[in-house]
């Protein structure tokens, strides 16, 4: 597949029910799917450099984003939060519990924020190599988010000497939509779990017109446990559509 400037190649990855809800309307996820398929969800970070999560979804869980429940003893992905609107600088303020979160365990978390401003007195509470700022700017939302994948992978290359290649993305229903919406997604990997919640409120949307959407190939699919996973991968002709920057 091509692939323009540095972008590493993404996946989503959720789990849902069969009527398409990622949490009920009272905000809670835990836990839709089964024990095998949050396994399988650790196995899957590890074939990946970094795994992000949206800052409503960080605030809400405090969500590691590590490999567990595996046997594994290589370097733990890099945790990104996409912070567009500086909700997890303002809530870093006054908030012990999420400075301390934020410095947990070896691995450094990489914060992408359209907030340029100086936060001295949270940059002084923190180890500067736990917890990394990129504060960028563009008009557009689908070029700042290919924009700070592209300074992500070369922060990360410098800061880690390692490549991003393979960028995991885990929630929530916005930060996915939103991947959708740009034509960033590569693979999915969704699980079906066997609820129907009702609601409306956090469902995956790509937000486009039939005609317009990407359309995806199944690979594979498999049962783990009573959930059902299915993998996708964008179709070619599809990919083309992505324009460079």
């Amino acid at each position: 597949m091509y692939r323009s400037g540095t972008l590493p190649e993404v996946t989503l990855k959720w789990a849902q029910t069969i009527d398409g809800q990622l949490a009920d309307d009272s905000d809670q996820s835990q836990w839709i799917s089964g024990i095998e398929e949050r396994r399988y969800t650790h196995l899957l970070r590890s074939t990946h450099q970094a795994v992000l999560v949206g800052a409503q979804t960080f605030l809400k869980d405090l969500c590691q984003l590590t490999v567990r429940d595996i046997d594994y003893d290589e370097l733990q992905p890099a945790r990104v939060i996409i912070d567009p609107r500086g909700r997890v600088l303002a809530a870093l303020k006054d908030n012990p519990h999420l400075i301390i979160s934020l410095q947990m365990g070896p691995r450094r978390t990489y914060l992408l924020t359209d907030i340029l401003e100086d936060f001295e007195d949270i940059d002084e509470k923190f180890d500067s190599t736990k917890l990394i700022r990129i504060s960028y700017r563009f008009n557009d939302f689908r070029q700042w988010l290919m924009g700070g994948l592209r300074q992500l992978s070369l922060v990360i290359e410098t800061a880690e000497n390692r490549r991003l290649n393979f960028l995991m993305v885990e929630g929530g229903a916005t930060t996915l939509s939103e991947f959708l919406k740009a034509g960033l997604a590569d693979r999915l990997e969704v699980a079906i779990s066997p609820l129907i919640l009702g609601g409306s409120r956090h469902r995956v949307s790509s937000g486009s017109l039939l005609k317009n959407v990407d359309r995806f190939d199944v690979e594979s699919k498999e049962q783990l446990g009573a959930d059902i996973l299915l993998r996708y991968k964008v179709r070619k002709a599809t990919s083309l559509k992505r324009v460079m920057i």
